[in-house]
């Protein structure tokens, strides 16, 4: 996640993938941050994005192409 927009958009697809499934106890849901090589543009940080992740029981990993 390098941008706050995408950031504001994870709460409403979070809230659509798990509000319309039976099945969501089984379901392993990854917030991936891409583009961690960029950390001048970051909007939003590590530590923000790792609690996001906490608070809503996802799996979190920072991700770059290229490194």
């Amino acid at each position: 996640m390098c941008g706050s927009k995408a950031h504001n958009n994870s709460h409403k697809v979070l809230y659509s993938i798990g509000g319309k499934s039976k099945d969501a106890f089984f379901q392993v849901i990854f917030l991936i941050g891409n583009k961690c090589d960029l950390d001048a543009q970051r909007d939003v940080t590590y530590d923000e994005a790792k609690q996001f992740a906490d608070e809503n029981g996802l799996m979190f990993i920072e991700a770059s192409a290229k490194t």
